[in-house]
Formats: C-alpha cells, structure tokens, sequence
C-alpha cells in the first residue's frame, strides 16, 4: 500500500518538481515495491 502511494505522487510531482527531485521519489517508490517483495507483504 504504501509503494502505491509512494508512486502516485512520484507520478504526480514529476508534473511539477525539479527532475532530481523526481528521480529521488521514485527511487524511493520502487526501493519500497522491492522491499515489500522481499518480506512478502
């Protein structure tokens, strides 16, 4: 749940935030998704 959310507002911060910053939420959102794959939540 929280990757999902983590994405959405990757996804919509790239809309209007400096492309490092971007690039650093969605880092962020894909280490949760891999996190969470790992402890299988």
């Amino acid at each position: 749940k929280m990757a999902e959310i983590a994405e959405k507002s990757a996804t919509q911060a790239s809309s209007y935030v400096p492309e490092e910053i971007t690039r650093a939420e969605v880092g962020l959102a894909r280490e949760l998704k891999h996190v969470k794959r790992k402890t299988g939540h």
